[in-house]
């Protein structure tokens, strides 16, 4: 091998190595909210201008470097709850759309029912309708009073 190449490697590693051990030992935060208030408010105030740009040149770094009295007054904002849900219940004409959807459905649910229970029993077409018609009622039935007790998941 080329003794360039293994001197240049070998700095590498040394290089690597120091930059190690200049790391801090603990976990970074995951994100800026798991940073205190506090720490925050000492970084920025300690915080130096870039190298190519002269301090009088930005004017906004007068206000960065307000005394540390200062800072307990300019804490973050309190989360606010959120307002309460309304809980007016339903109007009338939702209640009337509500039951006569959930018929609609149970009677869909029932007349399948009863199509495939008169084709596995092959019942003439006097018996078919009977088979048919009867529990696409009931359950029209039971499905529409069900709507009155139904809890609307979209209040």
């Amino acid at each position: 091998m080329d003794p360039d190449l293994v001197r240049e490697q070998a700095e590498a590693e040394r290089e690597a190595l120091a930059l190690l051990r200049k790391k801090p030992a603990g976990p970074a935060p995951a994100n800026a909210a798991s940073i205190p208030y506090a720490i925050l408010a000492d970084a920025v105030q300690d915080a130096a201008p870039p190298p190519h740009e002269e301090p009088a040149a930005i004017p906004a770094m007068t206000a960065l470097q307000a005394p540390a009295a200062a800072l307990p007054d300019a804490q973050p904002p309190e989360p606010q709850a959120a307002p309460a849900p309304r809980r007016e219940g339903l109007s009338m004409a939702a209640r009337l759309g509500r039951f006569i959807s959930f018929g609609l459905a149970g009677a869909m649910l029932g007349g399948g029912l009863g199509i495939v229970a008169a084709n596995y029993m092959q019942l003439p077409a006097d018996l078919a309708k009977l088979a048919i018609f009867g529990p696409a009622a009931v359950l029209a039935a039971a499905c529409a009073i069900a709507s009155l007790y139904a809890e609307a998941s979209y209040e």
